[in-house]
């Protein structure tokens, strides 16, 4: 990927949000693409991106151009902000009421319902089959 030229880097560093545009448009797919492989949603990748963009933004004085490319800076900060939402992204726990329908589903003894549960059960298991040890 081409880097962005000093010039703009400057400009943005002085608050010219068209420096900032330049920017965003030349690094947007690559930070899409990013947090999309990352959080596997399109809407979070979405709004993650925006964060990324964001967080580049607020921090331009902080890049240094001798340690780092700024493509390498910018996808570390794509990199943190999906970190950030995995790790607070709460497990949805069933409640008590959720187990109670889950079991009287299962017990429901009628062939249609027996049926729909085979299915079900040999879809999950499809879908266990693929997953890694861990």
């Amino acid at each position: 990927m081409q880097q962005v030229h000093p010039n703009i880097l400057l400009r943005c560093r002085k608050g010219d949000k068209k420096a900032f545009r330049a920017v965003v448009e030349q690094y947007e797919g690559m930070v899409f693409s990013l947090t999309l492989k990352l959080l596997c949603d399109e809407d979070e990748a979405m709004d993650a991106a925006q964060e990324t963009f964001i967080r580049v933004w607020l921090n331009m004085n902080d890049y240094q151009e001798e340690r780092t490319l700024f493509s390498t800076w910018v996808y570390s900060i794509a990199s943190h902000v999906c970190l950030d939402r995995l790790k607070h992204k709460r497990r949805q726990v069933p409640l008590p009421e959720d187990e109670q329908v889950f079991t009287t589903y299962l017990t429901d003894r009628s062939p249609s319902r027996q049926l729909e549960n085979k299915e079900w059960i040999s879809i999950v298991r499809i879908l266990a089959e693929g997953l890694s040890e861990k």
